[in-house]
């Protein structure tokens, strides 16, 4: 993949992106509109998750989404990070994250579970700056 993909797909991550973690796990989602982009992102990369939004909130057009999780994360953010400037934070915590823990079932000391809080809520704390327009 040439480096101007990367760079080109982490604009559009910093403009519709999202970077969370759930109970499920980690994950990167791009929301958009624009179907024919989300699913070439899939079909160039051959991972990941391509499927309309279960509401539309309204909107005269179905909002789509492309996501990642995993093992798509650790391919996917090392490649995006030197491009993103308005999620550069929050990519850096995620892929922190999914390399410290890889194994989603595997039991944690108190001590694990203490730095994965951690990692969620310093994510969760810049995702609502930025939703609050603070970036």
């Amino acid at each position: 993949m040439p480096e101007t993909f990367w760079a080109w797909l982490a604009g559009f991550i910093d403009g519709d992106g999202h970077l969370g973690i759930y109970p499920a796990g980690a994950t990167l989602e791009i929301v958009n509109v624009d179907t024919e982009t989300l699913k070439w992102i899939h079909d160039t990369l051959g991972f990941g998750y391509y499927s309309p939004l279960q509401t539309n909130g309204g909107r005269q057009r179905q909002p789509w989404k492309w996501g990642c999780y995993g093992n798509g994360l650790r391919v996917v953010l090392p490649r995006i990070i030197p491009y993103l400037r308005v999620k550069h934070e929050r990519a850096v915590l995620l892929l922190e994250y999914v390399e410290r823990f890889k194994h989603p079932g595997k039991k944690r000391t108190e001590e694990e579970l203490a730095v994965r809080q951690e990692l969620k809520e310093r994510i969760a704390v810049l995702n609502k700056r930025s939703y609050a327009g603070l970036a």
